[in-house]
C-alpha cells in the first residue's frame, strides 16, 4: 500500500477515537468514511486483510459502547471488504444483524442504520 493511501487511512481512523460518538447522523465521521470508500477499493487484498481488517475490528471493539455508532460502522466494514475479502464481509453482516436482533429484543428506537450509510455514501458520488 502507498505510504499517502496508509496515511490517509490511519489518519481518518484515529480522528474517530477522539469522538464521544463516531458516527452520529450526518457527522464528519460518516463523510469521513465514505470517502474511504476509493481508496479501499483500490487496496489489495493482502492489504485489505493485513491493513484494513485490524482498524476495522479495533474500532468495533472501541463502538461496543454506542450501538448506534457500531451498527454504521459494521455496515462500512461489510461495504469495504464486499469485493475483496467476502468472507470477511459475511462476518460483519453477521455482526450487524445480531446487534440489530439485540437492539430490537431491548425495544431500542428502530433506525435503518444502513441506509444513513448509503445516503453518506451517496453524497460522495
Amino acid at each position: 500500500m502507498k505510504t499517502s493511501t496508509r496515511s490517509r487511512i490511519e489518519q481518518i481512523f484515529d480522528r474517530r477515537y477522539r469522538e464521544a460518538h463516531q458516527f452520529p447522523k450526518g457527522s464528519e465521521g460518516l463523510r469521513d468514511f465514505a470517502e474511504l470508500l476509493p481508496l479501499v477499493r483500490k487496496l489489495s487484498k493482502n492489504d485489505l486483510e493485513h491493513a484494513l481488517v485490524p482498524l476495522l475490528d479495533n474500532l468495533i471493539f472501541f463502538t461496543e459502547h454506542c450501538s448506534n455508532c457500531q451498527a454504521k460502522l459494521l455496515v462500512f466494514a461489510e461495504i469495504y471488504c464486499i469485493d475483496t475479502c467476502a468472507s470477511k464481509s459475511v462476518e460483519y453482516l453477521h455482526k450487524y444483524e445480531e446487534l440489530m436482533a439485540d437492539r430490537k429484543r431491548s425495544h431500542a428506537t428502530k433506525r435503518d442504520y444502513r441506509l444513513e450509510v448509503y445516503e453518506a455514501l451517496g453524497q460522495q458520488g
